[in-house]
């Protein structure tokens, strides 16, 4: 994207090229490794300028989502993660048991900016007789902070997930509180894969799962109690269904494939 808007124009004060040929804005922009411009008014257009400051925000608001995320799973009720904590430090003043996600909650706040500066920018590809200066004063202020602060979040997200706590037990724990019926959809694809129709398959273990995840019979005590299930399934297989190796047995396939082997 950065090359997007590195580019080499010399087309003059109109872009037709006038006073120096096409040739020499090529020849210029070879020897300065940069793209020439295929056509040009007084400057560029803005359009180089979009996609850059939109490449921006989409990596923001990509980081606003890991935010968002760590937040979530930083309240009290799901705990399954915490950031960095340092000796000494407080957390809510009014509540001494927790400890705010401060960090994220500020790089949302960061991505918003980042989305206000956008629009500015979207709007100085259009000018006046196709060169006016109302674009300027935009980009001597929007393009300056927004580099700043990309810079700053890309900083501090990483900080944030190097000393993020993780707490497995209470992922186990949060998973558990389901009566297991978070294994249901696996329940379902083996009943299919015996030969029971999807929807008689579907009907069946809906009622066995809804009752798990209300503090009934857990599911699959109920699943090892019906006969139509045990015709087909024997208890191995059941208890064979209710492990987590099954989800993530591709996880470090997926990490390699962005780049975290």
């Amino acid at each position: 994207e950065r090359k997007g808007i590195e580019a080499c124009k010399m087309s003059g004060a109109v872009g037709n090229y006038a006073n120096v040929d096409p040739f020499v804005q090529d020849y210029v922009a070879q020897k300065f490794n940069l793209r020439s411009a295929d056509i040009s008014t007084q400057v560029l257009s803005r359009d180089f300028h979009e996609r850059y400051a939109s490449s921006l925000v989409i990596l923001a608001s990509t980081i606003e989502k890991i935010a968002v995320e760590i937040r979530n799973l930083s309240r009290t009720e799901i705990q399954e993660v915490e950031e960095g904590f340092s000796k000494g430090q407080k957390g809510s003043s009014a509540m001494p048991q927790k400890r705010n996600p401060i960090s994220s909650e500020n790089l949302c706040g960061c991505a918003r900016m980042m989305r206000g500066y956008l629009v500015p920018i979207l709007e100085d590809n259009a000018l006046y007789h196709e060169r006016d200066i109302s674009h300027s004063s935009v980009e001597r202020v929007a393009f300056i902070d927004m580099i700043s602060l990309f810079d700053y979040m890309a900083e501090r997200m990483a900080s944030v997930i190097e000393n993020l706590t993780v707490f497995p037990k209470l992922m186990l724990r949060n998973i558990a509180l389901t009566g297991g019926a978070v294994y249901s959809q696996r329940v379902l694809t083996a009943l299919i894969a015996k030969g029971m129709i999807r929807e008689e398959a579907y009907d069946l273990i809906q009622p066995f799962a809804m009752a798990a995840t209300q503090g009934g019979t857990p599911f699959i005590d109920a699943l090892k109690s019906s006969t139509k299930v045990t015709s087909l399934l024997s208890e191995q297989e059941i208890d064979g269904l209710f492990t987590n190796d099954f989800y993530l047995r591709h996880v470090d396939e997926i990490y390699a494939r962005v780049g975290l082997e």
